[in-house]
């Protein structure tokens, strides 16, 4: 009966989280607006390789979660030793 209950309410949470669903693609403008950037700075991360970007027929694309994934902490966790990685942007 437990099992079942739990169940119930597991499963809606579980198909949110499909495997088999599209990423979602946001265009140059999209993604610059999205993170806050103008184009110039997201051609740049782009050239460095701190974001990827993807294309099809002239036409280029970013993957949402790529985009989130690209993100890095700024704000250290206490015990973070600064010196491991003096410039977190320099990946």
């Amino acid at each position: 009966m437990i099992n079942e209950c739990v169940s119930d309410q597991i499963q809606p949470l579980l198909n949110r989280f499909d495997g088999d669903r599209k990423p979602t693609l946001l265009s140059r403008q999209q993604t610059a607006d999205y993170l806050g950037v103008d184009l110039s700075t997201l051609y740049l991360w782009v050239k460095h390789g701190r974001i990827k970007m993807y294309g099809i027929g002239g036409k280029r694309y970013f993957k949402e979660n790529e985009v989130l994934d690209s993100l890095i902490q700024l704000n250290p966790q206490p015990g973070y030793n600064q010196s491991v990685n003096p410039n977190p942007l320099s990946r």
